[in-house]
């Protein structure tokens, strides 16, 4: 078997270009089989001159120091690796192919390219349209090499005549802005040649100036007002010739035909245009809207030593006047979410208070054994004014809007309590990935990716539009309010098919395929599952078999009293 390693990487990166540091530490591995390795020697080209290390007793492979002088900005190496191993110690394997590496721009001298963006007033309480900024410029002969070192404040996206520049999204990515910028090299050889050439970018608000955090569609401006390129183009003509195109007062920039770029997108127009700038190019939006009557209030917590060796089993409680999740997550912290009637004040004003919060959650005992001891996290988030919202960008070929693709809250709001919001934007990533494989047509990508969006989450969905409803008839019932036909359904459901939960992994199966977003099972099934609950609830009428006896949760008015709030009168 051979030992040849692989191809050496640098500082763990996929490609050596640009690499940053004067010394990229290198890395390689062996053939699966290989016997373990006890010496290498490393190879290293620079213009022309070959370097090698001589064979070293190390059985180290991971980020090995770079074996020679410092490389300088723009300087690349060309390096192989052949390695000693146990069941070989006399014999070197074949070297394994050469891996190029070249460094970027190491010295803040080495930038001398300018900011540019924006050459109007903004509006920095607005949705501000992208800006695309350009240059013009003519090569007196072919191009031998040539890089684009590029950064900016915001989100670039560079073209060279009219090519896009890389695959890569989002970039220059989120950094510390005050302290350093990071920035991309691309090979743009091949995009140049003799004569009138053209650089431009869009520039997108990004994390520097876009909108950050959830509350009232997120906050501008985090790390600053004014978006902005910084480009330099390196060039060596076939002549040697030497040329920089960089970022400066002379480049041009205008608007185009994006309306908004963001990383939060409002899509629901609550606080901002979007909605309303997508109709007046002519979209149709439809939405199904349900509010949800209901409260959301959700705190997180790291669990102390010793209730993080308990098996964690339970997802949380429903009581007839209040909903309880419990949703565990890594690091040994965890969260705990209530919801409770929209018009339960008393309610709602003590899980709104961090310390009534705590004490609801110490008189429910499937909470208190973890909140004890528990340190909170956070404060007490959440509110009022939920909604159940299907938000409709694509119904038939002559309704479209075209290249919008909405994920998560832009297209489907249900109350939080339900837990899988995350989850769902996961599966319509998955949708959306899936669709833009399978068509090339616009239209047609729009169709597929909102049925294929509806197929997988339509029914969870209506899970937690139905368990909504269920809940507020729970409560009404409680609280001796009239009763209308559709709450007696759901009342007749919910006592009914939820004992059977607990009796038939099949029933409880098929329940979860709503809840986890699991696909539909075939009609068949369906019918099966429908007379086994039924044979279920018959058999249970007639079960001299008593229920598992709970302890019963303290009633609504004594818990608010324990919570710190006097009795209704």
């Amino acid at each position: 078997m051979s030992s040849q390693p692989a191809p050496v990487t640098f500082e763990h990166l996929l490609d050596g270009l640009g690499t940053g540091v004067p010394e990229p530490r290198l890395s390689w591995t062996l053939p699966a089989g290989t016997g373990a390795q006890v010496a290498h020697e490393i190879e290293t080209v620079r213009d022309g001159v070959t370097e090698r290390t001589g064979r070293i007793a190390n059985s180290r492979q991971i980020l090995v120091p770079w074996p020679g002088r410092p490389l300088a900005s723009r300087e690349r190496a060309v390096v192989r690796v052949r390695v000693w191993t146990a069941d070989a110690p006399a014999a070197p394997s074949a070297w394994s192919e050469p891996a190029a590496v070249e460094t970027g721009l190491l010295r803040p001298s080495d930038w001398l390219a300018r900011p540019v963006g924006p050459a109007w007033p903004e509006d920095p309480d607005s949705d501000r349209r992208p800006a695309r900024v350009r240059k013009d410029f003519t090569l007196a002969g072919p191009v031998a090499r040539a890089r684009l070192y590029v950064t900016a404040h915001g989100l670039y996206e560079t073209e060279i005549n009219g090519r896009r520049i890389g695959d890569d999204t989002l970039s220059p990515g989120w950094t510390v802005y005050g302290e350093r910028l990071r920035y991309y090299t691309y090979d743009v050889t091949a995009h140049l040649a003799e004569g009138a050439n053209t650089l431009g970018a869009w520039l997108g608000d990004g994390w520097y100036r876009g909108r950050l955090g959830w509350e009232r569609g997120g906050k501008r401006g985090t790390y600053g007002r004014q978006v902005a390129l910084i480009a330099q183009l390196e060039l060596r003509l076939a002549d040697g010739t030497r040329q920089i195109v960089g970022t400066d007062g002379s480049w041009l920039a205008a608007t185009g035909e994006i309306l908004a770029a963001d990383l939060v997108v409002d899509s629901l127009g609550q606080h901002s245009k979007c909605i309303e700038q997508l109709r007046s190019q002519g979209a149709r939006i439809d939405a199904y809207l349900e509010p949800s009557a209901c409260a959301y209030y959700c705190r997180h917590y790291q669990l102390d030593k010793a209730a993080a060796s308990q098996p964690r089993g339970g997802t949380g409680t429903n009581i007839d006047y209040l909903i309880a999740g419990l949703f565990f997550a890594d690091a040994d912290t965890f969260s705990i979410a209530f919801t409770c009637r929209e018009d339960d004040e008393q309610m709602k004003a003590t899980l709104r208070s961090p310390d009534g919060f705590d004490r609801v959650c110490s008189q429910i005992p499937g909470l208190a054994r973890w909140t004890v001891g528990a340190q909170p996290l956070t404060r007490v988030l959440g509110g009022a004014g939920l909604k159940n919202r299907w938000q409709h960008f694509s119904k038939r070929a002559s309704e479209q809007v075209l290249g919008y693709f909405p994920v998560g809250d832009s297209h489907i709001q249900t109350n939080p309590i339900y837990g899988r919001g995350c989850s769902m934007a996961f599966v319509q990533a998955h949708a959306l990935a899936d669709s833009l494989a399978a068509e090339a047509d616009p239209a047609q990508r729009s169709l597929r990716y909102f049925a294929q969006a509806k197929h997988l989450l339509k029914a969870h969905f209506d899970f937690c539009v139905t368990g909504d409803r269920t809940f507020l008839a729970r409560t009404k019932r409680s609280q001796g309010e009239a009763l209308d036909f559709r709450d007696r359904v759901l009342l007749a459901a919910y006592d009914n098919v939820i004992p059977t939960l607990d009796q038939d992994r099949t029933i409880a199966r098929e329940w979860l395929r709503g809840q986890q977003m699991l696909e539909a099972a075939p009609p068949a099934k369906v019918l099966a599952t429908f007379w086994l609950v039924a044979l279920r609830i018959l058999f249970g009428r007639f079960s001299t078999r008593k229920p598992l006896a709970l302890a019963p949760p303290p009633p609504r008015d004594v818990l608010l009293e324990v919570a710190g709030v006097s009795r209704q009168s």
